[in-house]
């Protein structure tokens, strides 16, 4: 089951005309193991995801430049440096990713 956050009751509010004491009772959380509510809150975290996972693959790329003959001549150690802290930050990035499984 999908963490439902306060934006995604609403955005399923906005997308269902409900009566106003629906409406509250999704506001308080009582309808969030509704399927319809769980697939905003699984849509959310995908998007979120997705754009976590191309954080890490810009550090990844950086890495790659770092690892390079062209950067690494002269500052071996400085290159190493730098590639261990673009590892660092992808690893942290992709540690903030929500549950795939959602």
């Amino acid at each position: 089951m999908a963490e439902v956050r306060q934006e995604d009751r609403e955005a399923y509010l906005a997308m269902n005309m409900l009566p106003e004491f629906d409406a509250a009772d999704v506001r308080a959380g009582l309808w969030d193991k509704v399927t319809g509510l769980q697939a905003f809150a699984r849509h959310r975290i995908a998007v979120e995801n997705a754009a976590l996972e191309r954080a890490a693959k810009v550090c990844e790329d950086q890495r790659a430049v770092f690892a390079s003959e062209e950067y690494s001549t002269g500052q071996p150690l400085g290159s190493l440096a730098e590639r261990f802290a673009c590892t660092r930050c992808a690893e942290a990035i992709r540690a903030m990713k929500g549950p795939s499984n959602a």
